[in-house]
């Protein structure tokens, strides 16, 4: 078994980096084939592990394999997440006397639990964004992400403790909102709740904000969590991500009370949070290489809602030329990523924005 888990962790972690190299300097049709294989390669191996006794090492190379997935193949991330979790289960991770057992020394004991935490990072969003019921239990977890404070300072755990707390909303989204309990309960959708909702998202904004402008290196198992940044280089993936995922819960959160009657006054907070943070993703796209923005298909579903919502919405704004700005420079975005996304109806686009021009020339006569 041993061989099986260390080559498919080989194959997976020169997967993951062979990309990031591949996006810094741009490479072949040729050589990203043979990357391919790496990744493919470790699928072999590690769809080998499910029949044998789950391990610290064998935990390990399905994080590795999972965090790969999503970069080369999203669609095996559904069975790897499920393999990991239960790895975890069966090893019980969630519990830190347990996994003081399967560890002897502290160094692995806090190497093993930042790959549950990075677990849980990766689980709850995928399970809330695909309406399934998240398996890691937080009232089964007794110990934290990051146990010492001058860990708990280094710029790369202050990015991870960024997507920790995302994913802790996601786990109080699903929670409070889409148990069958909490449907039942009308104290749920009170303005009162809402105002405290959006004081938590006002926070993450916060959070998210400055972890993506940090200036300090950061390096961690998970490239899409955080990678070296500087001002004068662009934003990293996980900086990106940590972004994508915010926007998602605005949404997630703003469309569940948007289905109560809360009034008018409820609705107009939820749409200026709405408008707010797909404003945020614009001023993010400016960042983003479009040319190598076209294989994430996340990141292109939303680089597009947003740019609806703003076209819908601007009326509501303030600085509405400022933002049509944003909405121009967004044009031109997905005018350059067409060289990689070709589907892209940049006619449709172009036409919103002239609507959107339209509109604020009324406006303003």
């Amino acid at each position: 078994m041993s061989d099986h888990v260390n080559s498919s962790i080989v194959y997976a972690a020169l997967s993951i980096g062979c990309l990031i190299s591949m996006r810094r300097s741009g490479t072949s049709q040729e050589t990203e084939s043979h990357m391919r294989c790496l990744y493919s390669n470790a699928m072999v191996h590690v769809e080998k592990l499910h029949m044998c006794p789950s391990t610290a090492l064998s935990f390990k190379a399905l994080i590795t394999l999972l965090v790969a997935s999503a970069l080369w193949k999203p669609a095996d991330a559904d069975w790897l997440l499920g393999a990991a979790v239960s790895c975890a289960q069966s090893l019980r991770l969630n519990n830190l006397a347990c996994l003081k057992t399967v560890c002897q020394r502290n160094e692995e004991v806090e190497s093993l639990k930042h790959a549950f935490w990075l677990l849980y990072t990766i689980e709850k969003p995928y399970r809330l964004r695909n309406g399934q019921a998240s398996a890691l239990s937080d009232a089964y977890i007794d110990h934290e992400p990051i146990s010492s404070g001058i860990e708990a300072r280094k710029p790369s755990m202050q990015a991870f403790g960024v997507h920790y707390r995302l994913a802790q909303c996601c786990a109080r989204i699903a929670g409070e909102f889409d148990c069958q309990k909490a449907l039942s309960q009308s104290t749920i959708f009170t303005s009162e709740n809402l105002d405290n909702w959006l004081e938590q998202l006002q926070r993450l904004r916060v959070d998210v904000f400055t972890a993506r402008h940090q200036s300090a290196p950061a390096m961690t198992l998970d490239p899409r969590i955080a990678s070296p940044n500087s001002p004068c280089m662009p934003p990293s993936e996980g900086d990106i991500s940590a972004s994508l995922l915010y926007f998602e819960l605005v949404l997630c959160v703003s469309g569940r009370f948007s289905a109560s009657s809360l009034g008018d006054s409820s609705s107009d907070k939820i749409e200026q949070k709405v408008l707010e943070s797909a404003i945020d993703i614009l001023k993010l796209l400016v960042e983003v290489d479009p040319t190598k923005a076209g294989t994430d298909q996340n990141l292109v579903r939303i680089a597009v809602s947003s740019f609806c919502l703003v076209a819908t919405f601007i009326s509501r704004a303030n600085e509405r030329t400022t933002i049509f700005r944003y909405l121009v420079s967004t044009l031109g975005f997905f005018a350059r990523m067409t060289i990689t996304a070709p589907l892209m109806t940049l006619g449709k686009f172009s036409s919103v924005v002239d609507s959107v021009q339209n509109v604020l020339k009324n406006d303003s006569c």
